[in-house]
């Protein structure tokens, strides 16, 4: 039936569009459909509404002016045409292009090109030969989705050296984070746990290491340091984001303060220690790991942090009135000044008050020029040296 005589338009005044009903294209398309009504030449009467096309032809009511009409239908020309969109090649390539549209971005084979690091034309190529998956515009240029080149990426061996171009991030989302270290299943699976910032985890493994009869300073030294000397690799490699470094050192630094925590308060008599980093070293662990360590062996041990001038190391001993002070160096920008401020320190702490150091940083060249009661190779070697000296105070 004709929709005139549905709608109940006459022939002479309003001339409707011919719809045929088909089947949808897709659950995720909703086409908006109007139908435009001339009673005369130049005017023109939209129809809007919420019913769909299928209701009106059931009901077989003239539909109100200005009444939209959606639904998933497909729609057709106009009657003069003959012709459906859905046998046009223009409407037809249309179709898989806002599928993937809405879903994924796209790239020209130029951007790819460049991301690569290629030639367009090599891209191009690909693309032709059915190595790249493609789709293609209403206007016939090849457009790359994100799947399609994640897919030729991996099964082809290759790498995006510039991804920035493409607005994608530096590292994929769905690699694999493992740490290489220490062989010790242990250290392994505290390493990755923590790359993965599960923070329950990398407890629980502590808590493993304790209960395995190390002491808690041995315990995080076994697993903090190996994590952190292959968090640091893997960055230089570009498997770790610096993100992923800084949370992993957070949450490292609040399992040193919960093992801290365990420790009970020194006694009033327990002999005064304090110690930091120097100005221009942004690593707090060493420091941290200092102060556990004293504080199992006796010591009421208070670390001051990193990145500290040595005018406020000098205030903090007077303050503090210690028996002992550590330096924890595992970075210097300027040798000369720290060399200057290092000294200068020594000799305002005087030779009743030790000063021991130690860290990565001091090498053989740096070392003979720094003034200091002790070097420290290891955290073991200061944690003996410091048991050492508290026996004899005793004495």
């Amino acid at each position: 039936m004709h929709l005139r005589e549905r709608f109940g338009l006459s022939k002479r005044s309003e001339r409707p569009l011919v719809y045929r009903p088909v089947e949808p294209i897709a659950s995720e398309i909703r086409i908006e459909l109007r139908i435009h009504c001339f009673s005369k030449p130049r005017i023109r009467k939209e129809m809007s509404g919420n019913r769909s096309f299928s209701e009106l032809a059931v009901s077989g009511k003239r539909p109100p002016l200005s009444t939209d009409y959606t639904g998933n239908v497909q729609p057709r020309r106009l009657k003069r045409s003959h012709r459906s969109l859905k046998r046009s090649p223009r409407f037809s390539s249309l179709i898989p292009t806002c599928l993937v549209a809405a879903r994924q971005p796209q790239f020209s084979p130029k951007e790819v090109a460049a991301a690569m690091d290629v030639s367009e034309s090599s891209v191009k190529r690909w693309c032709d030969n059915g190595t790249i998956p493609v789709i293609k515009t209403a206007g016939g240029h090849r457009r790359i989705t994100l799947d399609a080149l994640q897919a030729f990426v991996h099964a082809n061996d290759r790498c995006l050296l510039k991804p920035e171009v493409l607005g994608l991030p530096q590292l994929s989302p769905d690699r694999t984070t493992r740490i290489d270290g220490n062989e010790d299943p242990l250290n392994q699976n505290f390493r990755d746990s923590l790359a993965e910032g599960d923070e329950a985890a990398c407890r629980e493994l502590m808590a493993k290491k304790v209960a395995a009869g190390h002491t808690r300073s041995e315990a995080a030294e076994s697993l903090i340091t190996d994590a952190m000397h292959g968090f640091g690799e893997a960055w230089d490699c570009n498997q770790l984001d610096v993100y992923q470094e800084r949370r992993g050192c957070d949450i490292a630094m609040r399992l040193i303060y919960e093992l801290r925590s365990e420790i009970p308060s020194p006694p009033k008599s327990a002999p005064i220690a304090i110690g930091g980093a120097p100005e221009g070293d942004p690593y707090q662990l060493p420091t941290m790991l200092v102060e556990l360590a004293l504080r199992e062996v006796g010591w009421n041990a208070t670390s001051l942090g990193n990145d500290l001038p040595m005018e406020s190391f000098v205030q903090a001993a007077h303050d503090y009135d210690p028996q002992m002070v550590w330096m924890s160096v595992s970075s210097v920008s300027e040798p000369g000044m720290f060399v200057a401020a290092q000294n200068q320190l020594a000799d305002s702490l005087g030779e009743d008050v030790p000063l021991l150091i130690g860290g990565r940083a001091l090498c053989d060249k740096l070392r003979p020029r720094l003034r200091y009661t002790a070097h420290c190779d290891s955290l073991r070697h200061l944690v003996e040296l410091a048991a050492l000296m508290r026996l004899n105070r005793q004495k």
